[in-house]
C-alpha cells in the first residue's frame, strides 16, 4: 500500500543501522499514531481502542484475564463481533465462543503493538506501563 511504502522509507535501527535491539525509532512510532488517528477518524476506532486499552493497564488493570473481560463486557466491541459473523448473531453459545476467542486475540494485538511502541514493559505477562501515550 502507499502507507506500507511510506512506512518503510523511515529510517529503521535494525534495517538502516543494523543495531540488534529491535525498537522503533520516535519517528517510526510518530508514523503508528498518526496513522491509527487518520483511520480512527474514518470509523475503524485503532487509536481509540488502543487509548482505551492503555488506560485500562495504566489504571493497574491485569493485561490477560482483566483486559480479556473488558473486552468480552465491551458493548462495541460486542455488537461489532456480532457484525462481523452471521452465525454469531443467531447463536448464542456460538457468540459467546467468538466473543471468548477474539476477545484473547484482539488483546494480544493491542498489548503488542503498545510493546513496539515502547509503552508498555517488552516482557512476558509483563503490563506495566513505561511510556505515555
Amino acid at each position: 500500500t502507499k502507507e506500507g511504502l511510506e512506512f518503510a522509507k523511515l529510517r529503521n535501527p535494525v534495517f538502516d543501522d543494523k543495531k540488534q535491539e529491535q525498537v522503533l525509532y520516535p519517528e517510526e512510532k510518530e508514523w503508528i499514531l498518526d496513522y491509527l488517528k487518520k483511520i480512527d477518524a474514518k470509523g475503524y476506532r485503532e487509536y481509540s481502542i488502543l487509548k482505551e486499552v492503555y488506560e485500562f493497564l495504566k489504571a493497574g488493570n491485569n493485561g490477560n484475564s482483566d483486559l480479556w473481560k473488558w473486552f468480552e463486557n465491551n458493548e462495541e466491541y460486542k455488537d461489532y463481533i456480532k457484525r462481523r459473523s452471521k452465525k454469531a448473531s443467531n447463536d448464542e453459545k456460538a457468540f459467546q465462543r467468538q466473543l471468548h476467542n477474539y476477545a484473547r486475540s484482539f488483546a494480544s494485538a493491542k498489548i503488542s503493538l503498545l510493546r513496539e511502541l515502547g509503552l508498555v514493559k517488552d516482557k512476558r505477562n509483563d503490563y506495566t506501563i513505561i511510556g505515555e501515550l
